[in-house]
């Protein structure tokens, strides 16, 4: 379960601990400060599961009130072709890292979860193949993810959309980890016992704007510090100074991974550092 729920984290993104109930909500309200009106913060998540399109009263609304949709990445870089050849390692392979017999039990999980033998990723950095492997676990109700049909919703709405970080930021984030240390972490994935009730269990205080739940013990710890750090309190004010930015010029909807919001190094608590009003919206 730990790396299990370690990559739901990745798909979610943890900050750290904070008093209960303070940030039980997905949608933020944002004003305050000098802003003559107000923008929104939403906490999402990069799954296509049914039950998480079940928005907050208001989302779409507060989307329509806005210029701007805010996320993490602009989708629009996931189509650079150059994100392939950054994803992949500059030197060594899968099979070189890993056990004979971790390669092939994760050969058989990749036939059976997406129809593609693992040679197919055999230079991708572990980091990837790990994602790629626990997000196969997820049911695929939609297209899309809830992140990129919020982008695609902005784009119907005739929305500006924008990211938040750069493709390459991100990737420098990940690269804390080196190829041995990546292929430790996703060699311990492929020996847990399957345990899809304490994915649902995480899922559900999402859902249900939980976010003080999903910071037990028993979800934390799996995270290397030095990943933890990169991954989420130096992007946390990476992408709080570029909203802040962005809220004293024009409305915006913010939709970043749920667990970037709560926290004493969280969205939330950076923006309320800088004087402006964070509270739960509701129309």
């Amino acid at each position: 379960m730990k790396i299990r729920a370690a990559f739901l984290f990745l798909m979610i993104y943890l900050s750290g601990p904070r008093c209960l109930r303070a940030d039980q909500a997905l949608l933020w309200k944002i004003s305050g400060g000098d802003l003559s009106a107000p923008s929104y913060l939403f906490g999402t998540i990069h799954i296509s599961a049914a039950e998480v399109f079940n928005l907050p009263e208001g989302c779409l609304q507060a989307l329509d009130s806005t210029a701007i949709l805010a996320l993490e990445l602009d989708p629009s870089a996931l189509a650079d072709p150059r994100l392939a050849t950054k994803i992949m390692m500059k030197e060594g392979s899968l099979k070189k890292l890993l056990t004979a017999e971790d390669y092939q039990l994760l050969d058989s999980l990749m036939l059976n979860s997406m129809g593609l033998p693992l040679s197919m990723f055999d230079q991708v950095q572990p980091f990837f193949v790990a994602a790629m492997m626990e997000l196969n676990q997820f049911s695929k109700d939609t297209s899309l993810p809830l992140d990129l049909w919020l982008g695609q919703q902005a784009q119907i709405r005739n929305k500006e959309l924008v990211g938040l970080e750069t493709a390459d930021e991100q990737l420098e984030a990940i690269a804390v980890l080196d190829y041995r240390e990546q292929a430790a972490y996703l060699s311990e994935a492929l020996h847990e016992a399957e345990d899809s009730a304490g994915l649902e269990r995480m899922l559900k205080f999402y859902i249900s704007g939980q976010l003080d739940s999903l910071l037990l013990p028993e979800f934390t710890e799996s995270m290397p510090p030095q990943l933890r750090k990169a991954m989420i309190d130096d992007r946390n004010r990476r992408m709080a100074a570029r909203l802040e930015s962005m809220i004293k010029k024009h409305r915006v909807f913010a939709a970043v991974g749920a667990l970037h919001l709560p926290g004493k190094n969280g969205i939330i608590a950076l923006l309320r550092e800088k004087g402006y009003r964070l509270e739960p919206y509701k129309p």
